[in-house]
């Protein structure tokens, strides 16, 4: 298998990071001259939203190196505290240039996918890990965070499923397809 590879895991990383920050400096583009914008990539010009679609990929990817990360890391706790305050530095910069607060980042989202793999592992009761991560995934669509409801799931199935290779493409691809028909409707 070693063979065929292609690409590593940071290359992916620094495609997807490339990919978001094309797509995010368009979005805001439009934002920063009228924030009331609801869909500011339907607004650019249609070479903009060309570049602007890619960034689409980089959300999946880091919902995967999130519930990859969990296995790997040395300390779960200190992942987890990294990421707050990675969430936390850009709610900040997202306040300041949006001049508001009306949803959490991406960033959080992570953190709810992260911790809601840290109750699916605890020594609960399943019935009541199933509960917390139903709350978990209400918290994301009540406090409207990016990818609210899909993120934590998504982060979670690919958890779940890392050693099914098949069933954790299916549950990705699924929820991936519920996800982007809520977002045409």
């Amino acid at each position: 298998m070693e063979k065929y590879k292609v690409i590593n895991r940071d290359a992916i990383k620094y495609l997807a990071v490339f990919l978001m920050f094309w797509g995010h400096l368009f979005a805001w583009l439009v934002l920063i001259r009228d924030p009331s914008v609801t869909n500011p990539v339907s607004l650019l010009p249609v070479w903009q939203q060309i570049l602007t679609k890619p960034a689409l990929f980089c959300p999946p990817v880091m919902f995967f190196f999130i519930a990859d990360g969990y296995k790997y890391t040395h300390d779960k706790k200190k992942y987890a505290l990294r990421l707050l305050v990675l969430a936390l530095i850009t709610q900040a910069c997202s306040v300041f240039v949006f001049k508001g607060w009306d949803s959490f980042n991406i960033v959080f989202t992570l953190l709810l996918g992260l911790i809601s793999i840290f109750i699916w592992e605890s020594n609960l009761k399943k019935w009541q890990k199933i509960v917390l991560i139903i709350l978990i995934v209400a918290g994301s669509a009540a406090g409207m965070f990016e990818w609210m409801v899909f993120g934590p799931l998504i982060i979670l199935a690919l958890h779940i499923f890392r050693d099914e290779p098949k069933k954790r493409v299916i549950a990705f691809a699924v929820l991936i397809l519920i996800w982007e028909a809520i977002q045409i409707i």
